[in-house]
């Protein structure tokens, strides 16, 4: 082979190879480019990634989607609250755009919900006032309770906390099977029965209890159990009041208002205590105890 055709050849191939290095440095960098853009959330070219995300945004911004099965409304979002309730993540813009009229007066939803349970609550420590004393006088009297006995009282209260453990597990089981509304009522108006059964069985006893031995024992076991329950109940259905507030109000509200609706249920329950001298004038100590059971039931259908 002559020198000058050699020389020829190798020239040739260094160009080619040159070529070669250069088209794998603009593929390198093109890939590079892609990777870059696909990291970003677009395509791979500039101009079809501003295409493609524009619906996608406008999408999000709106609260629609052409897909009926992937939802990306912001009102099927949820979160979770105290007392075991759930609210919309958008419930605050809700509570702005829907007011309810009550006897002229616009209150939001949330308002309203609040107003109602606080209501219920005040007849709750309304009743309480009223069913504390009678259930305490009847329990220290001599002749329907153990007025006689030094040893009762303490021996009563010992029996306060099995008494409150066995209402919650009853409310526990209520809670798991009709839901915190109906537990809520279903435990308010079954305090109510009791309390206004309690107070006719009394007044039916009451004759008897001179007379007969045998009535005047039942008379009396029956005021110690009223006395225990009387104990015992009130501290259940006040803890679901609170619950079902707290799941309504956020905490900024909650700091603002629970003083208010604190001291609401202290004005009732002053408003009742100074009452029971003059109620029980009129319709005695066991009409005070229905009185109370109906302002129990009062509460539950508010609530």
């Amino acid at each position: 082979m002559r020198p000058s055709t050699l020389m020829a050849a190798l020239a040739a191939l260094s160009s080619h190879r040159t070529s070669l290095a250069h088209q794998h440095t603009q593929y390198t960098s093109l890939g590079i480019r892609q990777m870059a853009l696909i990291g970003r959330g677009g395509g791979s070219s500039g101009g079809s990634c501003k295409k493609s995300t524009s619906p996608v945004k406008n999408d999000l911004q709106l609260g629609t989607s052409h897909d009926d099965d992937v939802p990306t409304s912001t009102s099927a979002i949820t979160t979770s609250v105290r007392g075991g309730a759930v609210r919309s993540a958008n419930s605050n813009n809700n509570d702005n755009s829907k007011t309810i009229s009550i006897l002229g007066i616009r209150l939001t939803p949330r308002a309203l919900a609040t107003l109602s349970m606080a209501t219920c609550m005040s007849l709750h420590y309304l009743a309480y006032s009223l069913a504390r004393p009678a259930t305490m006088t009847l329990f220290t009297s001599s002749r329907l309770g153990f007025g006689n006995s030094v040893s009762a009282y303490p021996f009563a209260m010992t029996f306060i906390s099995p008494a409150s453990f066995v209402l919650l597990l009853f409310y526990g089981s209520v809670l798991n099977s009709c839901g915190p509304l109906m537990a809520l009522k279903y435990t308010t108006i079954g305090c109510s029965v009791i309390l206004t059964l309690a107070s006719v069985v009394i007044a039916k006893l009451d004759p008897y209890v001179d007379t007969n031995p045998n009535i005047a024992t039942m008379t009396k076991y029956l005021v110690g159990t009223l006395f225990i329950f009387r104990e015992s109940y009130v501290q259940l259905i006040t803890s679901q009041h609170w619950s079902f507030i707290s799941s309504v109000l956020t905490p900024s509200q909650s700091s603002r208002w629970f003083a208010p609706i604190s001291g609401l249920t202290s004005v009732t329950s002053a408003v009742a205590a100074m009452g029971v001298g003059k109620l029980s004038e009129l319709w005695g100590l066991s009409g005070v105890l229905g009185m109370a059971g109906v302002g129990v039931w009062g509460g539950g259908g508010m609530g």
